[in-house]
């Protein structure tokens, strides 16, 4: 965090006057902080969702609630400043996603493994999203969180945490399928009854989902207005300007489809796998690569793998992972490249 901050003080920007829409708040956090889709999300816990676009044709109905949920209580400390509050719910919600994160690992593999891995999920290219006013970090502290509380026989806690998760970004629904995995693992097959019963919390995502398309129904007329929103999005949204920033994230995304098949040949738990999928699925399900270091990020037990590798490797993995991330880092916070 002490990087991402020197680097918002060395070359952070703050968003483009055009895309600030009319009484944006002062706000006592770096600017650069809490760009990009953070504006909306400052919006939305300020105002609500809007009937009309918010700026330049962009809709606010495409976000998912939690994070301006919990930027709307933490204001309160903040003295009412969102874009602070949203800036230390991200970096909250990392801080808790490490730790939760650690105790996976350490309860499958000792003790040699988390803090590398903790290293690698907080050092990634698409972590500089996680000390920014955006939900991603919130999405990784509650995938590790499910899959931690279903290991230790929580299974409505973990389907709690998937009805959180899937309020936070759309891919956080996926994570019912490795909450189904492991509960899957833990029941008695021999009776379907209680087999039903077992994976009954996996409900609590598809259920999260209809209530925030009911909300949106009546408050905007239109239940799938997330969806529509999308498209106009879509529309308004271009490539990056320059060829060498599409080059880049074609590398991304090459080397994360590499991690990701290691990722499936590994003898990692099932349900970690495919916990670790779920980032990876979201950047094929929408077809857009401009976001996609930011999307794998959350699937901290990418992390986890790439960490139980030997002492050099490792080594060379961590140096590797946070060039990417400085690299990241100074493009996303001088409004270089999107995160």
């Amino acid at each position: 965090r002490l990087i991402l901050l020197l680097v918002a003080a060395t070359v952070g920007q703050p968003p483009l006057p055009e895309l600030v829409p009319a009484g944006w708040p002062a706000s006592a956090a770096p600017a650069s902080l809490a760009a990009w889709d953070s504006i909306f999300y400052v919006g939305i816990a300020g105002q609500g969702y809007h009937l009309a676009p918010v700026i330049a044709g962009y809709r606010d109905w495409v976000f998912f609630p939690a994070l301006p949920a919990l930027m709307r209580i933490v204001s309160v400390v903040t003295g009412g400043d969102l874009a602070l509050a949203g800036v230390l719910v991200a970096n909250l919600a990392l801080l808790a996603g490490l730790l939760v994160a650690g105790i996976a690992i350490a309860e499958h593999d000792g003790d040699g493994t988390p803090t590398v891995s903790q290293s690698l999920i907080a050092l990634g290219p698409g972590a500089v999203a996680f000390g920014m006013a955006y939900s991603d970090s919130l999405a990784l502290a509650a995938s590790a969180g499910l899959y931690v509380a279903a290991r230790h026989h929580r299974r409505w806690l973990a389907g709690g945490l998937l009805a959180f998760a899937t309020l936070t970004r759309p891919p956080g629904i996926l994570l019912g399928l490795p909450l189904a995995i492991i509960l899957w693992e833990q029941a008695d097959r021999r009776d379907l009854r209680s087999v039903l019963r077992q994976l009954a919390p996996v409900v609590l995502g598809p259920l999260a989902l209809l209530a925030f398309a009911a909300l949106q129904g009546v408050a905007l007329g239109d239940p799938l207005a997330f969806v529509h929103g999308q498209a106009d999005w879509e529309r308004q949204t271009g490539g990056p300007a320059l060829d060498v920033l599409t080059t880049l994230l074609v590398v991304t995304f090459a080397a994360n489809t590499i991690v990701v098949m290691l990722l499936a040949r590994s003898k990692l738990p099932l349900a970690a796998k495919a916990a670790g999928v779920v980032g990876y699925a979201s950047v094929l399900a929408s077809g857009r690569l401009l976001s996609n270091a930011r999307y794998v990020a959350m699937g901290w037990p990418i992390a986890w793998m790439l960490g139980r590798q030997g002492r050099v490797a490792r080594l060379a993995t961590v140096g590797l992972s946070t060039c990417g991330f400085l690299l990241y880092a100074v493009l996303n916070l001088s409004r270089h490249l999107p995160p």
